[in-house]
């Protein structure tokens, strides 16, 4: 005869070792079919062959919440099925330093030139550099002055030393004029290809500015521009270069106020400075 206390112990262990017992429609976990006996994903047409995909390693993951219970749904409760079967072809993420094969033949297309293509470095032909602009012999008409002079009367005396040099690429020249008796005035001299004339600017240190316009003239270099007189009246000035024997330049500075009769201001004849 069992007491009430013996009933109750009695009925805890048949509750107990129905708890540990498999039931009966489950598959014991021993008999489940382990991972790697699992058929191996078929690899898609142009990817790299099954053995350098498994050279990424997967990193190991914490599985998802509910992960188990799919497991169990599909393949019983152990390792088999989408629960703990093997990676497919996504493999997970690559190794530090690692590359996806496909990753790298994306790149390598990139960076292969089309078909036809010419490399951009001989396609690009170099530049012919341009020339002066000034290099046509229009430029070339005052070049006579070009230098260092010393500059006498008709007589010989000394007036003055004058230097002259081409600047700007040859497209101006550039006068310093420095006189015997302490005077200096500095002009640029240039060919203004809008209307095809010569044009000179100078400027004394007493403050007396000339404009000159013009050009060559019967073997001359011929300047003339306006100014006003003491008296307020208009004065034409013109003044005239021309090349000499044996290298020399005449220049010849003349003024009328009426355009017919002309006063000579100043003749003083060009020898280049000895070295």
């Amino acid at each position: 005869m069992f007491t009430g206390p013996s009933i109750a112990l009695f009925g805890a262990g048949l509750v107990a070792a129905a708890a540990a017992a498999p039931a009966a429609a489950e598959t014991p976990a021993a008999a489940e079919t382990p991972a790697a006996a699992q058929a191996p994903v078929a690899p898609v047409a142009g990817e790299a062959p099954a053995a350098a995909a498994a050279a990424e390693a997967p990193v190991a993951a914490r599985p998802p919440a509910g992960a188990a219970a799919a497991g169990r749904a599909v393949g019983g409760r152990g390792g088999g099925g989408a629960g703990g079967g093997a990676p497919g072809r996504g493999g997970g993420p690559p190794r530090d330093g690692a590359q996806p094969f496909g990753a790298g033949l994306v790149a390598a297309a990139a960076a292969a030139p089309a078909a036809g293509e010419a490399p951009a470095a001989a396609a690009e032909a170099p530049l012919a550099p341009r020339p002066p602009a000034c290099a046509a012999a229009a430029f070339r008409a005052f070049d006579f002055l070009v230098g260092e002079w010393t500059v006498v009367d008709a007589a010989g005396h000394r007036l003055g030393t004058n230097r002259i040099e081409a600047v700007e690429d040859g497209c101006a020249l550039l006068e310093r004029w420095t006189g015997a008796k302490g005077g200096t005035g500095t002009s640029l001299t240039f060919l203004d290809t809008a209307d095809g004339a010569w044009h000179q600017a100078w400027m004394s240190r007493g403050g007396q500015a000339l404009r000159l316009s013009g050009g060559p003239r019967a073997g001359s270099m011929v300047l003339e521009g306006e100014t006003r007189g003491p008296d307020g009246r208009a004065l034409r000035n013109r003044i005239t270069w021309t090349p000499q024997d044996g290298g020399r330049v005449r220049q010849l500075w003349e003024t009328s106020s009426d355009g017919r009769t002309w006063s000579v201001v100043f003749e003083g004849f060009y020898a280049r400075t000895p070295r």
